[in-house]
């Protein structure tokens, strides 16, 4: 018998889904013959007793997610989301370069500067990746900070605020799907894709 920590931040527990997720997560780990162990951030130091640990929280690397998944790194526990992961996907510049340096396929996406929000740009953008485009804040989870646009008024709208919290904008052709991708990384190779 495995024990799982699934390290939870109260704050992600915004609505029943989440919640419902969670449980499921409980049971499926218990039906597998494992307990399953609810750490909350006042318990981080419960991580070192886990045989794994499963991060369903906003990560982000300048909060507590960060902290548990480096505590399990430092004590050879297998950890998704790992710490490296993290410090990526917490800069979408950062992400999205690596993923075109290794020629990922992914929608058009270009890195719109503080300095280049202009009228032109903006104009520019949507005749090159179309009507709708996805404006992302690049310090961005859990789809937070993520929002369509149709129009150019709507982009500035959308831009004025994101430009506050950074100096950059990541702008996305739209691509529509029925599902909301997510891909796990564990020991530096892909181990899921939902």
């Amino acid at each position: 018998m495995k024990q799982l920590g699934i390290f939870v931040d109260r704050k992600t527990l915004s609505n029943a889904e989440q919640l419902n997720a969670l449980i499921r997560c409980r049971n499926v780990v218990e039906s597998l013959g494992h307990d399953a162990h609810f750490i909350f951030p006042v318990d981080i130091g419960k991580i070192p007793r886990m045989e794994a640990l499963f991060i369903r929280a906003r990560t982000d690397p300048m909060n507590i997610t960060y902290v548990a998944a480096r505590m399990a790194e430092l004590h050879g526990i297998p950890v998704i989301d790992d710490p490296a992961s993290i410090r990526i996907c917490g800069d979408k510049i950062n992400m999205y370069s690596q993923l075109m340096k290794k020629g990922v396929s992914l929608p058009e996406t270009r890195f719109l500067s503080r300095s280049e929000n202009s009228v032109e740009r903006v104009t520019e953008l949507f005749g090159t990746l179309g009507t709708s485009l996805i404006l992302k804040e690049p310090s961005t989870s859990f789809s937070l900070r993520v929002e369509m646009v149709a129009t150019i008024e709507e982009f500035f709208r959308v831009a004025r605020r994101f430009i506050k919290l950074s100096d950059w904008i990541v702008v996305q052709q739209y691509v529509e799907s029925r599902y909301d991708w997510r891909v796990g990384v564990l020991g530096g190779g892909t181990s899921l894709c939902l």
